[in-house]
């Protein structure tokens, strides 16, 4: 997500710890790779679960403005990226479906089954073009599951409920709505709920073989 307010309120970084957990669960090898997006996808250094904690507030948190310049608190990593990854407000705002398209394009073809987890916060992106990019890669030997507190205003959301009640055949995407605030949700209902439409995917034999 590019989003600022995710990275300074720190749901950016529950997000993270809980992203570790989830890995643990479905792999061994659980190191998870990392990317926020503005107009395109930008990858970050991959997180290790024995560094999570160094590398949540390096990469998952950005400091608040101070109002004095003097209330400036040290810089961490990701504050040094903020031009280059478009989290400074310049440029075009976020696009989920030209997201999709960079993170589909770094997922190998004959790789092994992967859990893209893409979080949302009021996002946009254009209806037909978003859709048309799932369509593209329904085929494809990865699910896409979206997070995201439920906004009328997020026309991301509308198209995904739309694909799942007129386009049942799409397997591999799901909307997930499953907290109003991420801090305030239960492990046990995270989990299930992130999991479960994975799972049910990776068993129905409809990934490609």
């Amino acid at each position: 997500m590019g989003k600022r307010y995710f990275l300074e309120n720190r749901m950016a970084a529950d997000i993270a710890r809980r992203a570790v957990l989830l890995a643990s669960f479905l792999s061994e090898t659980s190191d998870v790779d990392v990317w926020v997006y503005t107009s395109r996808a930008h990858q970050l250094p991959r997180l290790r679960p024995s560094d999570a904690v160094e590398w949540i507030e390096d990469w998952a948190v950005l400091s608040k403005d101070p109002l004095f310049t003097e209330d400036a608190v040290p810089r961490n990593r990701l504050a040094g990226y903020m031009r280059q990854h478009g989290l400074d407000g310049a440029g075009r705002d976020e696009d989920v479906a030209l997201a999709v398209k960079d993170l589909a394009g770094r997922i190998p073809e004959d790789g092994a089954p992967t859990l893209v987890l893409f979080c949302l916060w009021a996002a946009q992106s254009d209806g037909p073009e978003l859709a048309d990019r799932l369509r593209e890669e329904a085929d494809r030997n990865v699910f896409w599951l979206f997070l995201g507190e439920y906004s009328a205003q997020d026309s991301v959301q509308e198209v995904l409920r739309r694909l799942r009640t007129e386009a049942p055949d799409i397997a591999n995407v799901r909307l997930y709505n499953g907290w109003d605030e991420l801090a305030d949700t239960p492990d046990y209902f995270f989990y299930k709920g992130v999991l479960k439409p994975f799972s049910r995917w990776y068993r129905s034999g409809r990934r490609p073989r």
